[in-house]
């Protein structure tokens, strides 16, 4: 998962050290794989002096620009003349393209038949501004080869990114939300209190179902009309971007953006092309078929295995459940009406599902390892808001749900003796209680019986078991931190 450090800062009061998070999350054992700069934090932008320039056709021309060393570059860019300081991003950059619409890398090829081993980058390139007409220069005092981050007073948009390989056993850190926490709790940090999104009424009552009960606990369906289909704003745009995803328009955008920031995934339909309002879950029988948005207008539509969980309106499929939708009533420009759709499948459904139909998304990637079954209105009222921003005359005039048992709270109990046992260590109760606190728990304690009882929800469904609160006191002391001690019982001959 990419997590850009900017929407990870929008939690805390202060700002966070990358390198430092990093370090601290993958000591805890959920691994920082890298921090990619992008724009004018990538250290592969650096100050470059033009040394030489040639015309070439079509109004471009050939430059040697010094930096690491003089490199061969061809530009179109205006104002060019020898002296002058320019930003020059190497081969294997990460920029913002010109539109802000993708994130490009610089690579090594020829133009007009010359070489070319670099770009001259602009204000949008960088993530510095919106000017995208001319390359970014500098004063004659900065001197070549400088990486751009450090002569920079104000660096925009431009953020760095961490890159966080996600773990079955991690599931909570599937969102920026997620990974907010547990740093806060790493780091003994407070978090901002950001609010929940607000509620809304709705006039009219839907009936979605449930059929298979074995593969979904929750289905909520939001009714949204005078809906209007356009661009996300440009910062909704440019943390998809920076979180690995393609904007697209901004229902699908606030859809995912929901997913990234609080990891539940939704999906909105087309209302008007709907069959039904009132969608359910089944399993697919023999003969269901549908087109997904992996394939194209006219294709075939896929035959779907059978016993897979489907999204369904008046009995036609209408997606694959926690995987992807169907192309009849995906969201278009024609689009008024939008139908959301947002639930709790059984991780174990989906994982086989994904599987079962050779498609694997950032939605199915979240509900195969487990998304919380309390989060599907919470994320139905933050795609509201998130679309309100480029829609703001949309209204909700519908709303259902459907549940099944939603798993109660677990409660936990850990011995002293169990702990220190466990670790080799010698943690307090006290010290315990505290770092079990850092993670949003509220224990109990007993002083007579040495021991933490603690109730655990379902945002934390990996604790089941006292070995899972000796491994969290670990995690949030330091693993490093962890005494060395010998075994006490003998090792078995065999």
């Amino acid at each position: 998962m990419k997590v850009p450090v900017t929407w990870l800062e929008e939690y805390f009061p202060a700002s966070l050290d990358p390198a430092e998070v990093a370090e601290r999350l993958t000591l805890s054992g959920i691994e920082v794989e890298r921090i990619q700069g992008v724009g004018a934090f990538d250290p592969l932008v650096v100050v470059g002096e033009i040394t030489e320039l040639s015309p070439l056709s079509g109004g471009a021309q050939r430059l040697s620009v010094r930096a690491d060393r003089t490199r061969s570059v061809v530009s179109n860019a205006p104002n060019l003349a020898v002296g002058k300081r320019v930003a020059l991003a190497l081969p294997s950059a990460t920029l913002f393209s010109s539109q802000l619409d993708e994130l490009i890398s610089v690579r090594v090829g020829e133009v007009y038949g010359v070489a070319s081993e670099g770009m001259l980058v602009s204000q949008a390139n960088l993530g510095l501004g919106d000017d995208a007409t001319e390359a970014l220069f500098f004063d004659a005092n900065v001197a070549p080869g400088q990486e751009l981050s450090t002569v920079l007073k104000s660096v925009g948009f431009a953020d760095r990114v961490l890159e966080l390989a996600i773990l079955p056993n991690i599931a909570r850190c599937q969102s920026v939300r997620g990974v907010a926490r547990e740093v806060a709790a790493l780091l003994d940090r407070e978090l901002r209190a950001l609010g929940e999104p607000p509620a809304y009424a709705a006039e009219r009552v839907l009936l979605p179902r449930i059929d298979a009960l074995d593969a979904a606990s929750v289905l909520a369906v939001t009714l949204l009309e005078n809906v209007e289909v356009r661009d996300s704003t440009r910062d909704v745009k440019l943390r998809l971007l920076l979180a690995g995803m393609t904007p697209i328009n901004n229902v699908v955008d606030a859809s995912n953006y929901v997913m990234l920031e609080l990891g539940q995934p939704t999906h909105p339909y087309d209302a008007d092309l709907l069959p039904s309002l009132d969608l359910g879950v089944r399993r697919s029988r023999a003969g269901d078929r549908l087109l997904t948005l992996l394939q194209a207008d006219g294709d075939e539509p896929t035959k779907l295995p059978e016993g897979i969980p489907l999204i369904m309106s008046a009995d036609v499929p209408v997606a694959l459940a926690g995987v992807m939708g169907g192309r009849a009533t995906a969201i278009s420009k024609k689009t008024r009406r939008v139908a959301l759709e947002a639930a709790a499948f059984d991780y174990v459904a989906i994982r086989r599902s994904q599987q079962a139909a050779k498609i694997f998304t950032e939605a199915s990637a979240r509900f195969s390892r487990g998304v919380n079954p309390e989060l599907p209105q919470v994320a139905a009222r933050r795609f509201v808001e998130v679309l309100r921003e480029t829609s703001p005359g949309l209204k909700v005039v519908a709303f259902g749900e459907a549940s099944s048992l939603v798993p109660a709270a677990r409660r936990i109990e850990l011995s002293l003796s169990e702990l220190n046992g466990s670790l080799g260590s010698d943690f307090s109760l006290q010290a315990a209680d505290q770092y079990l606190r850092r993670i949003g728990l509220s224990p109990v304690l007993d002083e007579k019986r040495a021991s933490l009882s603690v109730e655990v929800g379902n945002a934390r469904a990996d604790l089941t078991l006292p070995c899972d609160l000796v491994e969290e006191v670990a995690r949030l002391a330091g693993f490093d931190r962890i005494p060395e001690t010998l075994p006490t019982e003998p090792i078995p001959d065999r």
